[in-house]
């Protein structure tokens, strides 16, 4: 017999009055993850997260540079409609998500790092920050990069009389890879595309983790700034709450709620025990 199960509408799926979630194999009550039911409330009563209905915990945004962008392009924004046109505003009139990613400060920091050898391991002996700006800036910053990084070899194989020039990797492949690096990341999960140079390739990180999680330098490497903090805060107080985080970092409460989701999506924590009476295990390797 097959047994079918409609999707949910308002309320998460039951059976026999009690809720489960699936985490890794086996199935688990939902009642042991306050956070998880929290979430899987919201998103049937609002739908997923989105860059459209998600608030900007900033409000105060300008968008000189994007009016500006658009202008060296040919086109002229009507300042009085261009906000509404991009779908800047949330439903209750907030600026939302895409807002603040397209105005003057997007508060999301871009980092593209070089490392001497071919894993995170290796000295790491620079690091370019491109955020905090308008992200069609970041991006067109980040591709002028690679041209820089870019340089023409000679390669001496086969070689008859002339000596051929070809470049350190293909143009057009690195362009791809960090154009779907800014158009596919999820942005609403508080984490920013990442590029990683090594002396056999080169990597991106889009909202996921790259290998190595062992290691004093690299296991935190993945996160922005604010996780790492975040973080660090959690490994010296194990019971430390989100509202101590928020005092301790000056930091609002979107911002931690966001930083720790991350955290515990990527496998970086996990909460033991209950809201109240529990703790932060660390995962280090």
């Amino acid at each position: 017999m097959l047994l079918t199960i409609p999707a949910a509408k308002t309320v998460p799926v039951s059976y026999a009055k009690e809720r489960y979630i699936r985490i890794g194999s086996s199935k688990e009550n939902l009642r042991k993850y306050p956070e998880k039911e929290a979430y899987l409330f919201d998103v049937l009563r609002h739908g997923l997260p989105t860059l459209e209905n998600t608030p900007s915990e900033y409000q105060d945004l300008t968008f000189e540079k994007l009016l500006i962008y658009y202008g060296a392009k040919g086109v002229k924004l009507n300042l009085d409609t261009f906000k509404k046109n991009f779908s800047f505003y949330t439903e209750d009139g907030k600026y939302n998500l895409l807002a603040q990613l397209l105005s003057d400060n997007s508060h999301m920091s871009i980092r593209a790092a070089i490392f001497s050898g071919k894993t995170k391991a290796d000295n790491m002996y620079s690091v370019r920050e491109f955020g905090n700006q308008c992200l069609l800036y970041s991006l067109d910053e980040v591709l002028r990069y690679g041209d820089v990084l870019n340089i023409i070899q000679a390669d001496e194989r086969d070689r008859v009389v002339e000596r051929k020039e070809v470049p350190l990797f293909e143009n057009d492949a690195f362009r791809e890879v960090v154009i779907n690096a800014f158009v596919h990341n999820l942005w609403v999960s508080g984490n920013e595309p990442m590029f990683t140079v090594f002396s056999d390739r080169i990597g991106d990180r889009v909202s996921k983790k790259e290998g190595n999680k062992g290691g004093n330098n690299n296991h935190e490497y993945g996160l922005n700034q604010t996780q790492v903090r975040i973080l660090a805060e959690i490994r010296n107080n194990p019971n430390i709450t989100k509202a101590r985080l928020t005092e301790l970092l000056g930091l609002g409460k979107t911002t931690i709620d966001r930083g720790v989701s991350v955290l515990k999506i990527y496998g970086y924590i996990e909460r033991v025990g209950s809201r109240k009476a529990g703790y932060w295990k660390v995962h280090e390797d």
